[in-house]
């Protein structure tokens, strides 16, 4: 999740209808290997939307579609002392 969410950083995630989903968003999605994984939309293409991490040079390989949307990040809280 780093560089945009440091280590123990507490994410707040809310259900969002996949027609609801815009760029830009943080989409927790499950992968074909059942990781969970929070990257940011990017574009949406005819066969889901394409997410990426913000260090990654290309789109993850498999793209977030409705059946393996978890939700999108709204809120994140760092615990004390991380970032000062």
């Amino acid at each position: 999740m780093q560089p945009l969410y440091a280590e123990g950083t507490v994410l707040v995630v809310a259900v969002r209808s996949y027609d609801r989903l815009e760029s830009g968003m943080t989409a927790i999605y499950r992968n074909s290997r059942n990781r969970l994984v929070a990257h940011v939309l990017m574009a949406k293409a005819r066969d889901g939307w394409r997410a990426g991490g913000l260090n990654n040079r290309s789109f993850d390989p498999e793209p977030v579609l409705a059946g393996n949307l978890v939700g999108v990040v709204v809120a994140a809280f760092a615990p004390a002392g991380i970032g000062s």
